[in-house]
């Protein structure tokens, strides 16, 4: 698991940090972590779980309830907010060229 820290982080949010990403990496070994300051609330703290999957969903499904629990019960201010790899991104955006294409291919009338 690596974690990228663009930030010193205190021990709680730190802590918060390592347990969050441990817990995608044990499902989604290949994923890298960025932590930065989140740009419109002051001491919140955002994790970028970056993982190559389609869909991020699942990944969110993963650590929603303990990254809320942190949050809300714990008072640690974390989000988590899981992102396509930049690979994924573009294998999506070119099928999504290719179906659009084929949508508007036009049949000559009869």
């Amino acid at each position: 698991m690596k974690i990228d820290h663009a930030l010193t982080l205190d021990p709680k949010l730190q802590a918060a940090a390592d347990e969050l990403a441990s817990m995608i990496s044990a499902r989604y070994p290949g994923a890298v972590f960025q932590v930065s300051q989140h740009p419109d609330e002051a001491g919140t703290v955002l994790l970028d779980a970056i993982v190559d999957v389609d869909d991020t969903e699942p990944v969110n499904d993963l650590i929603f309830e303990r990254m809320e629990q942190l949050r809300l019960d714990e008072g640690v201010p974390i989000l988590v907010i899981p992102l396509r790899t930049p690979e994924r991104v573009a294998r999506l955006r070119e099928a999504m060229q290719v179906a659009e294409a084929q949508r508007r291919v036009v049949v000559p009338a009869p």
